[in-house]
């Protein structure tokens, strides 16, 4: 357990932007900033003598970008990293998600002056107190992969964690992937750090982020035990008529590994909602877009959903599902926080298709999903969450599985060949 303060190092061309963030992270408590750099081979030189706990860097920077820097840290010295950018813009917004792939883990948008400086600022120190939590080991790309390849969030064929213990039912013919021999090295992060945050009165264990074919791996609490799944598919079930999935902390690269992993012809519309910051969402359906071979877009007001189309939320609304079957933006307020939320789909979803809902529940911080997912559950719905394994915070779908309302849990990799398994049974 982390028992000093984060210690941050900023990256930044900018040097009032630079002061910015000092002024913003040293106004908490918890947070130190023990050096800025202006560029990627400064922060490069910085780390082994600065051993920060979190790196947060922009992106544009000249001698080495932010790019450059994220791929070089994961091989060299193993940390959370927040990139804070500025291109949210409509000509370069999927930019930032390219930083996923080289092992950030997650975007922010630079704050600036303004009234929403202040709401800006405490949401930057939750962010950072949340990435604090996450522990990443050494990635090094074998021959051939594309980088990010051998992350959660780059692949859909990663086998499971040696010595994973998370229980699959039994003769439920879903099967854990065989270790690829890849023989990735693991190096621990510098710095435990526990999350900062209480879920359901216990305190967080610490998240983990997965970086090749082994991960850092917290102490397991037990968990109330899940119903066996008898067969693919329960007999007298009802098919698939609709999916729907949720997320948040770490939810672009654990949605990229499972829509990357979807077949074209994934015979059911899926409904998305992942939290995010605003202005990011239209870079983030762009980016999931362009690595999968469904069609990922903004649901428009009154549309009726397509099968082999993937939708998300506009951006500060939530996506529900009228009578007709339409996708319509809703403006009631924020719930658990968030607009859009989970839950909210989750709700309309139930009302809607109620047994013939797919819903599955990823990584993130709260609980929002969790109540969804009870309704769905309820409603004789087949419902999945991401195990803790490969979590980046393993908040929402512990939650769900307290309630008693998760059928399967499972790693990212298998997610996205037991949804199809269950749409296309029949």
């Amino acid at each position: 357990m982390r028992t000093g303060p984060i210690r941050v190092l900023v990256v930044d061309d900018s040097r009032t932007t630079q002061l910015i963030l000092k002024r913003i992270l040293s106004s908490a408590d918890d947070i130190e900033v023990v050096g800025l750099a202006a560029n990627g081979r400064e922060a490069l030189e910085m780390i082994p003598r600065l051993d920060p706990t979190v790196i947060c860097t922009d992106l544009l920077m000249p001698v080495m970008d932010g790019f450059v820097l994220t791929e070089e840290v994961m091989r060299r010295y193993p940390r959370p990293i927040l990139v804070i950018s500025s291109l949210i813009g409509d000509n370069n917004a999927s930019e930032n998600f390219r930083a996923l792939e080289a092992g950030a883990v997650d975007v922010f948008a630079k704050p600036s002056t303004g009234a929403q400086l202040e709401e800006m600022s405490r949401e930057l120190i939750r962010n950072i107190r949340i990435v604090a939590g996450v522990r990443v080991i050494t990635r090094r790309n074998l021959p051939g992969s594309r980088p990010g390849a051998d992350r959660v969030a780059g692949s859909s064929a990663s086998p499971s964690p040696p010595g994973d213990t998370t229980p699959l039912p039994r003769d439920s013919g879903f099967r854990r992937p065989s270790p690829d021999g890849s023989g990735l090295v693991e190096r621990p992060a510098s710095r435990p750090a526990d999350s900062g945050g209480s879920l359901a009165g216990r305190p967080l264990r610490e998240p983990t982020v997965i970086r090749g074919t082994e991960p850092v791996r917290p102490r397991r609490e037990p968990l109330p035990s899940l119903p066996a799944l008898r067969g693919p598919v329960p007999p007298g079930r009802l098919p698939v008529r609709m999916a729907t999935i949720g997320a948040s902390t770490g939810g672009p690269q654990a949605l990229q590994t499972i829509l990357g992993a979807m077949p074209v012809t994934f015979p059911v519309p899926i409904l998305c909602v992942q939290h995010i910051s605003e202005g990011f969402l239209k870079g983030m359906v762009e980016w999931l877009d362009q690595q999968c071979s469904l069609k990922v877009r903004i649901a428009q007001t009154g549309e009726l959903p397509l099968p082999g189309h993937v939708y998300f939320p506009q951006e500060d609304t939530h996506l529900v599902v009228d009578r007709a079957g339409r996708l319509m933006p809703s403006f009631e307020g924020p719930l658990d926080g968030h607009r859009p939320a989970v839950t909210t789909t989750f709700r309309s979803v139930s009302r809607q298709y109620g047994a013939a809902a797919l819903a599955v529940l990823l990584t993130g911080m709260g609980r929002d999903g969790a109540e969804g997912m009870v309704e769905i559950h309820r409603a004789g719905g087949f419902t999945i969450a991401q195990d803790e394994a490969t979590s980046v915070v393993w908040g929402m779908p512990r939650e769900a599985i307290l309630r008693g309302a998760v059928r399967l849990t499972l790693p990212v990799q298998a997610i996205a060949g037991t949804m199809v398994q269950l749409a296309t049974s029949r």
